[in-house]
């Protein structure tokens, strides 16, 4: 795995995950500060919204050959 949160972003998503409440996170992680933020913005009225954009992403991998291509020239 190339794409690995760090311990403590880590701690925090299964913390969320456990159905404990992200306000009594005891540590600092931008993981619980989305979190926050998304739950407070998504509510009845555009639930159906955010819900069909989620549909709509697309998740993409692309493989890369280590001194040849450049990661930061393709994306």
């Amino acid at each position: 795995m190339k794409l690995k949160q760090t311990d403590n972003n880590s701690r925090a998503f299964k913390y969320i995950l456990t159905n404990n409440r992200a306000e009594d996170y005891g540590e600092f992680s931008r993981v619980i500060e989305n979190y926050v933020s998304f739950h407070k913005k998504i509510n009845e009225d555009n639930f159906e919204t955010v819900q069909t954009g989620l549909s709509r992403l697309l998740f993409v991998e692309i493989s890369l050959e280590r001194g040849k291509d450049d990661p930061q020239r393709i994306f």
